[in-house]
């Protein structure tokens, strides 16, 4: 069986149950419904279809060392993932989003990025891997570093050692350090080294 590494940015989703519009009106007091958690990010949405598809799964990527750490680990094992290459960071948080999804609207996030500030490629365990799948660039500063070298070096490394490499995207947000990256030249250091590139076409949109 193949075995397929999973890295990159993982965060914790929190969705309130809105019971009127995610407006925000400054002293109010609003009755809102139970919230949903779930794991987001790539790390666990590729990572759980991968597992539903009987695939041996690896996943690698770096919590905190609080509570929403602890929530993403331990989901990240029910769901039936290696997680021997979680990394957790002392006096980081676990990046965690608030999701907005009205009905008929869509969704808005509010998102922290978290202890994924600390996601560096160069550290990336790639024993034991046919398969290495990473996303999401745009959020992951560490991969941005000299516009995708040290993320370069990650997909280089991983054709040396006849790994098949696939990476997708993630919106650039134009107020983030994303947005200061020269992405032609991003592109031209990663793509060569790529397998399978799937991004949207937002993504390519805003990566500009």
């Amino acid at each position: 069986m193949l075995t397929v590494l999973v890295t990159g940015h993982i965060c914790v989703d929190i969705t309130p149950k809105l019971l009127s519009p995610a407006d925000i009106v400054p002293g109010e007091l609003r009755e809102i419904g139970a919230p949903r958690f779930s794991l987001g990010g790539c790390v666990a949405n590729t990572g759980f279809d991968l597992i539903e598809s009987g695939t041996k799964t690896v996943v690698e990527a770096v919590v905190g060392d609080d509570y929403l750490g602890e929530i993403a680990r331990q989901e990240l094992q029910r769901k039936g993932a290696d997680t021997s290459r979680i990394k957790t960071v002392r006096g980081k948080s676990t990046s965690y989003s608030i999701v907005f999804s009205p009905e008929n609207t869509d969704r808005t996030l509010w998102h922290d990025p978290g202890a994924n500030v600390a996601f560096d490629p160069r550290n990336v365990d790639l024993t034991g891997v046919d398969i290495m799948h990473i996303g999401y660039p745009p959020i992951l500063p560490g991969t941005l570093e000299d516009d995708g070298a040290p993320l370069r070096d990650l997909l280089k490394r991983a054709k040396s050692m006849g790994i098949t490499t696939s990476m997708d995207m993630a919106g650039v947000d134009p107020k983030s350090e994303g947005a200061k990256v020269n992405w032609n030249r991003f592109f031209e250091l990663t793509l060569p080294y790529l397998d399978v590139f799937s991004p949207s076409v937002e993504d390519i949109f805003t990566a500009r």
